[in-house]
């Protein structure tokens, strides 16, 4: 019986790793974040639409003073890529939350800034299987910070 190739091997087996390598480094594409998700732990639930607007209900945000509430909201959202990991953008325009005022230079008029949250994007692989995609938003204040983990239903 003769024996494969030692060499043969060893290039078979990286050939196989830049495959994994290559299918675990897919982006997040829009439509996949359309639908509900929830967070069984802390009871949230966001529906986000295809016109790019999305409701939630019993959302946990981080206000200005360090604390955190929950809240029913609306507003529009997008995904981006910052620093080579993605993001999903929650910009809140109901309810009016507390926030920052800034004047605008365009109408020299004063204006509040819209509540915005990010949850961070991630999938698990699994032995070169993709797990789905899931979201997490960082809740607290530094140091004493909670991951409020979402899956799609």
């Amino acid at each position: 019986m003769k024996q494969d190739n030692p060499l043969v091997i060893i290039y078979a087996l990286c050939f196989m790793l830049i495959l994994f390598l290559i299918s675990a480094c897919k982006e997040p594409y829009r439509e996949y974040f359309i639908g509900k998700w929830t967070s069984s732990d802390y009871e949230t639930e966001l529906y986000i639409k295809s016109d790019s607007s999305f409701i939630a209900k019993n959302f946990i945000i981080n206000t200005v003073d360090d604390k955190t509430k929950r809240i029913d909201g609306k507003g529009i959202w997008r995904v981006f890529k910052f620093n080579n990991a993605f993001r999903l953008e929650l910009i809140f325009y109901e309810p009016e939350i507390e926030c920052n005022i800034y004047f605008d230079h365009r109408d020299n008029t004063y204006k509040k800034q819209l509540h915005g949250e990010e949850l961070f994007i991630e999938r698990q692989v699994f032995f070169g299987l993709n797990k789905p995609w899931y979201c997490y938003q960082v809740i607290g204040n530094e140091g004493n910070e909670k991951r409020l983990v979402f899956k799609k239903d």
